[in-house]
């Protein structure tokens, strides 16, 4: 009758219906499946390793923020607890394409390793370094360290290197400076306990929660006399991105990298709020570490702080001899100034 065969049409139409939207939904791009792979299949990806510190909040932010992203690059931050020394390695086994790590080092690195294809890239950190020397209970000031044990976190760190220049003010021969490896903080910390090693030096602001709690006892600081960071990478690797036509990745690296340190430095709660929170550092010792860092502005290089840097690691016997500047720097992408 009329009604059934009016009942039997709305059925086909809701059918179809159905239908239709099956497919619609079929054919509707999901948000991470094709689309966005042909978007980051674009991106030149970046492995950037650095140490699990405060200086290197700006790389998270500027991931985090989709800043990379939006120039094209896809950055991977590896955090190294392991220091300068553990990213050398990583770099030379290409684990990493480009490490943020300690000047000293680097450059000891570079003229240590003649076979070596590392070279400068930028300035990171502008400001010195503030080296924090660390003892135990038994030591009373830096003069009862004549002869002690120093912790490092392995051979070519920051923590040897600075060590060597410490024993320098203090006129101690280096045949008195004795080393104990101790592979990262943790075991720089832990050996002050049980006494394997009678003291070492870390970034100060760094350590400072632990002589907060009485774990360590602070007797006296070293500042470098050198920019604080710096960044390099591997020749062969930045000769790749050439043969890619991705020269220009490096630069817009650092431009995303700017990008994050002016907004850093200018969001100081927010930035304080971070530090206070991840790293377990006091807000007025955040504060006060906030003023004091100064980030590159241009990610140059210095000739005479090049210079100057050598002349000292020659001096206290870490490198057997300076070399021309330019030959610590990658030809193409670095700026060396005077």
């Amino acid at each position: 009758n009329a009604e059934s065969w009016g009942a039997f049409h709305l059925i086909s139409l809701y059918a179809s219906c159905l239908r239709c939207v099956v497919c619609l939904r079929m054919f509707q791009p999901h948000p991470n499946t094709d689309f966005e792979d042909v978007h980051h299949d674009s991106l030149t990806t970046i492995r950037v390793a650095g140490v699990p510190e405060h200086f290197n909040l700006p790389w998270l932010m500027a991931i985090q923020n989709g800043t990379f992203e939006r120039l094209g690059i896809r950055l991977e931050f590896v955090e190294v607890p392991g220091g300068t020394g553990a990213m050398m390695q990583m770099l030379e086994s290409g684990e990493a394409d480009i490490a943020v790590a300690l000047t000293e080092g680097i450059i000891a690195h570079i003229i240590k390793t003649p076979s070596t294809d590392i070279r400068l890239i930028g300035t990171y950190v502008e400001s010195p370094l503030i080296w924090g020397i660390s003892v135990g209970s038994s030591i009373s000031s830096v003069e009862d360290l004549k002869g002690k044990t120093f912790g490092i976190s392995r051979e070519g760190s920051g923590s040897q290197l600075m060590a060597y220049v410490l024993s320098e003010k203090q006129n101690w021969p280096q045949s008195e400076v004795h080393f104990a490896t101790k592979h990262n903080f943790k075991g720089l910390r832990d050996s002050i306990v049980d006494d394997s090693s009678q003291a070492f030096l870390w970034e100060a602001f760094m350590t400072k929660p632990f002589y907060d709690s009485g774990v360590l006892k602070k007797v006296g600081e070293v500042e470098a006399p050198w920019p604080a960071f710096m960044v390099c990478a591997r020749q062969s690797w930045l000769t790749s991105l050439e043969a890619q036509g991705k020269h220009v990745a490096v630069q817009k690296m650092f431009e995303g990298l700017e990008e994050s340190c002016t907004q850093f430095k200018a969001n100081q709660q927010e930035s304080i709020k971070m530090i206070t929170q991840k790293f377990g550092i006091k807000e007025e010792d955040a504060t006060a570490w906030l003023s004091h860092v100064q980030y590159s502005t241009d990610n140059s290089l210095s000739s005479d702080i090049l210079q100057s840097t050598m002349s000292t690691l020659n001096r206290v016997g870490v490198i057997p001899c300076s070399v021309e500047p330019a030959s610590l720097c990658a030809p193409h992408c670095s700026q060396l100034k005077a």
